[in-house]
């Protein structure tokens, strides 16, 4: 995801990056990123709730999100959302509502989906389901939403 906000900045200079999410690694990663790009905000320092949250959402011109809580969130207020598939996939029903496939970036394999719910270990050990994305490829995609 560093890569992915690094290609962004580099992008759209001007863009603001709100970086969603609850958990202690995720609160390391955003401290991290908010401090390394000054157009990173860390929306858990800034929103006390969740409905202040979804106001902040229905604002965005496109969402990223892994296959989580977020994704559907965002698909609650309309806006599109590029979500990333590793373990799990969206054919198992948990896809976000009225986004377009092309927005689900995936890799094919084998193995997939090896977990319903994600909360399983990789059985290869290589993790290739999320590895094997390129952050260009997120960042085509994203691009390709702004520009529309």
């Amino acid at each position: 995801m560093e890569q992915v906000i690094t290609q962004l900045i580099q992008k759209y200079p001007n863009a603001r990056i709100f970086l969603f999410g609850k958990g202690e690694k995720e609160e390391q990663y955003f401290n991290q990123w908010c401090s390394q790009f000054q157009s990173c905000v860390n929306v858990g320092q800034h929103c006390e709730s969740m409905y202040q949250e979804l106001i902040l959402m229905s604002h965005l011109d496109v969402m990223l999100s892994m296959d989580s809580a977020n994704m559907h969130l965002a698909s609650l207020t309309a806006i599109p959302v590029v979500s990333v598939w590793g373990a799990t996939h969206p054919l198992a029903g948990f896809f976000g509502f009225n986004q377009p496939k092309e927005n689900a970036i995936q890799v094919d394999l084998d193995c997939r989906p090896c977990s319903i719910f994600g909360n399983k270990p990789c059985k290869r050990g290589d993790y290739a389901c999320l590895h094997n994305i390129p952050p260009e490829r997120i960042v085509e995609r994203i691009t390709s939403i702004i520009n529309n």
